[in-house]
């Protein structure tokens, strides 16, 4: 219900925001990912995931994987 609130209230953001979506279900994930699919808009969730293989993992203040595969340095200006 929340997140047909959040689309109805600023539908020309096409974002929607959840913090602490480490408390939601796969299915009520899944029912948001496929509401977002229909009505075209991109969900921004915060999760807490351990295994390193879902989401960005940034160590001191850098982005170092993506989705489990490692990120290389950025080059470094000379």
């Amino acid at each position: 219900v929340a997140v047909a609130i959040a689309m109805k209230m600023n539908p020309k953001l096409r974002v929607i925001r959840i913090q602490e979506g480490s408390f939601l279900d796969a299915d009520n994930v899944a029912m948001i990912a496929e509401m977002a699919r229909a009505n075209d808009y991109q969900v921004w969730m915060e999760r807490v995931d351990m295994s390193g293989k879902i989401g960005v993992v940034i160590e001191d203040g850098m982005v170092v994987a993506v989705d489990g595969e490692p990120v290389p340095p950025p080059e470094t200006a000379a």
